[in-house]
């Protein structure tokens, strides 16, 4: 549970949650490194940044607080080892169907849902790439049809900055 809710509210990809460890929050800055390691690559190659919500902030902490196991994982299996994908799929799967839920869902529609929530609540598509890890807007542009008000909100943002009066050249 605590998994799906970390991947809805960072967007963050599967395996990059998976291979999450302590070291990589930083509680203080309220925020999630998003990095590669000796047994893992980001699919992007590069790290990235993601700002902790404050909700996750209080579930995060409170998991430290509370997780029996001496992982450097933050979400390990039994044995204190990294989750396995295969698994964590199934499981979300199992879910999915047990919820009665549209079957074309999987853990990646969490890092869908979580890019379309920023965009329809006006977030910039380059914020949003950002978060998400892609190299170039484009790959975010998918999201674009979900921009509030479309270009009308933005070309608004222009009334009042030019005040032209009659009689003047």
């Amino acid at each position: 549970r605590e998994l799906c809710k970390t991947g809805l509210l960072t967007g963050v990809r599967l395996g990059e949650l998976l291979n999450l460890r302590w070291k990589d929050l930083d509680f203080e800055e309220r925020k999630i490194l998003v990095q590669n390691h000796d047994d893992f690559m980001t699919k992007s190659k590069r790290s990235r940044v993601v700002p902790m919500t404050d909700e996750l902030l209080r579930m995060l902490a409170e998991r430290k607080k509370n997780i029996r196991s001496e992982s450097e994982f933050v979400f390990p299996n039994q044995h204190g080892r990294k989750l396995n994908v295969g698994l964590v799929e199934r499981k979300f799967k199992e879910a999915v169907r047990l919820a009665g839920l549209n079957e074309r869902l999987h853990f990646h529609s969490l890092r869908h849902s979580y890019a379309s929530a920023l965009v329809s609540s006006g977030v910039s598509l380059y914020a949003v790439a950002k978060l998400l890890g892609h190299s170039q807007t484009k790959t975010t542009e998918i999201y674009s049809h979900l921009m509030p008000g479309g270009l009308h909100s933005e070309v608004n943002k222009l009334d009042g900055l030019f005040t032209i009066t009659r009689g003047e050249p």
